[in-house]
């Protein structure tokens, strides 16, 4: 569902996505959603994403470098490889 619309993105009904999805425990989600403890761990990973520079998902890391974004073959194995900054497809 996420890959097929950004309707989840414009109207940030996480829930309404997940129900349309089909086969996921709702109330178990939205429980999910609201926890402290959800809230707390997705502030630690945006706080280190942001020490990190990192701007953007998914984004790749290979030694020193790093690729933001959807990334091509031939882009993630010069990356692997070590080779100068690879670039995006």
């Amino acid at each position: 569902y996420l890959l097929t619309t950004l309707e989840w993105e414009r109207t940030g009904n996480w829930v309404g996505a997940a129900m349309s999805v089909g086969g996921i425990d709702t109330a178990l989600f939205a429980a999910c959603l609201h926890d402290s403890v959800t809230t707390a761990h997705l502030a630690e990973d945006l706080a280190l994403a942001k020490a990190l520079g990192v701007s953007g998902t998914p984004t790749f890391v290979g030694g020193n470098d790093w690729l933001v974004g959807v990334q091509s073959p031939r882009a993630l194995l010069r990356l692997a490889a070590g080779s100068h900054r690879a670039t995006a497809p």
